[in-house]
């Protein structure tokens, strides 16, 4: 868990304490900080400002300790401190082409240079971001008045594998729900071995690339305001339908998860009253979509488990408030409650509350 002055580790099938890191002189009000993990979970990087503490996530012991020159959300992307692999430190500096690094994390561990070819030797290239999976770094990059080109990179030598280029290769969808500003950038997020081009919000994206081959899954997964598309996971995706009971007039939801290539597997048909706030707050399970309902004033708040194989559906007490009503945007929606802040852990399902306008945040796990 991130804090402003460091990191507390815990214990997600008890919820203790198992090691912390703070900084007790830093309260984050005049630096930034940020947190990156390895694609294996094994080390985790606290950067205060412009230095940053590599630890052992197992025993929260110091691997390594370093400064840098950036400063706020740019500091793990590649062109700033570097990508935190599993064995070691990544990172790039340009001139018209891209010169990646290894730093390994131990004395013996091999160390690598190589070039990637990018803009002319007159230009200089714009590396905008880079994300690591379990065996590829990717990095995206533009020449001058050129579309952005996405490049994958083997870890362990730093050879090019497949590189695709925007408008070539990919076309992010112009007309997804909702509609982006015309000239937001978007970033990659990682799913699995699958980057998912964000035009959305957090892993919602309709362009779906495998990290490992350089295919193009799907640059065209539907999204539209009857069909929104709510989640892409790594073996396809999740949508949400809204219609009206024939005999009853009422409201119908069917979650429905879908193959990359749109061919259904699994569905779950219920009231609008058990899933009230469709777009947001939900977890996908291997065996369950958990929902938690947004409740009118005096409601008990609680958390819906619906079963893919269609049985019962289940309603459980929350400990903590969660309301995100009052936030217009999906994406900041899912930055208060989504991939990083409501998700499935060994031992329980992990939830941050978000109580609106009060300042405490507690956070719960559930078997």
């Amino acid at each position: 868990m991130e804090l402003d002055n460091g990191m507390v580790s815990l214990n997600t099938s008890t919820g203790e304490e198992t090691w912390s890191f703070l900084l007790p002189e830093h309260r984050g009000v005049d630096e930034e900080t940020d947190v990156s993990v390895s694609p294996d979970g094994s080390m985790i990087a606290f950067s205060p400002g412009q230095s940053m503490v590599l630890l052992d996530t197992g025993s929260g012991q110091e691997v390594a300790r370093l400064g840098h020159t950036a400063s706020g959300p740019s500091q793990f992307t590649v062109d700033g401190a570097g990508l935190i692999g599993d064995q070691g430190l990544f990172t790039v500096e340009f001139d018209h082409d891209a010169h990646i690094s290894l730093t390994p994390w131990q004395e013996d561990g091999q160390e690598w240079k190589s070039t990637i070819p990018a803009c002319d030797e007159t230009e200089i290239v714009d590396v905008s971001q880079g994300v690591l999976t379990h065996d590829q770094m990717v990095i995206e990059y533009s020449c001058p008045f050129q579309e952005p080109v996405t490049v994958g990179v083997d870890q362990s030598d730093g050879q090019e594998l497949w590189r695709l280029t925007q408008g070539k290769d990919y076309s992010p969808d112009p007309d997804i729900f909702p509609a982006p500003i015309p000239s937001a950038e978007y970033d990659f997020g990682v799913v699995g071995d699958l980057i998912v081009l964000q035009n959305i919000s957090e892993e919602r994206g309709t362009v779906v690339i495998d990290s490992i081959s350089g295919q193009v899954l799907n640059d065209k997964i539907p999204s539209t305001t009857d069909t929104p598309l709510l989640r892409v996971l790594p073996d396809g995706y999740m949508t949400v339908r809204e219609s009206k009971d024939e005999d009853s007039d009422d409201k119908i939801l069917t979650y429905e998860l879908r193959e990359f290539n749109g061919d259904l597997k699994r569905e779950i048909v219920i009231s609008t009253d058990v899933t009230r706030g469709s777009l947001n707050n939900f977890l996908v399970l291997e065996d369950s979509l958990l929902k938690i309902r947004m409740v009118e004033e005096n409601e008990e708040q609680d958390m819906a488990v619906l079963p893919w194989d269609g049985t019962e559906d289940l309603r459980v007490p929350l400990p903590i408030e969660v309301d995100t009503t009052g936030i217009p945007s999906i994406a900041r929606a899912d930055r208060e409650v989504g991939p990083s802040t409501f998700l499935a852990s060994p031992g329980a399902i992990i939830l941050r509350e978000f109580p609106g306008n009060k300042v405490s945040q507690r956070t719960v796990g559930m078997k």
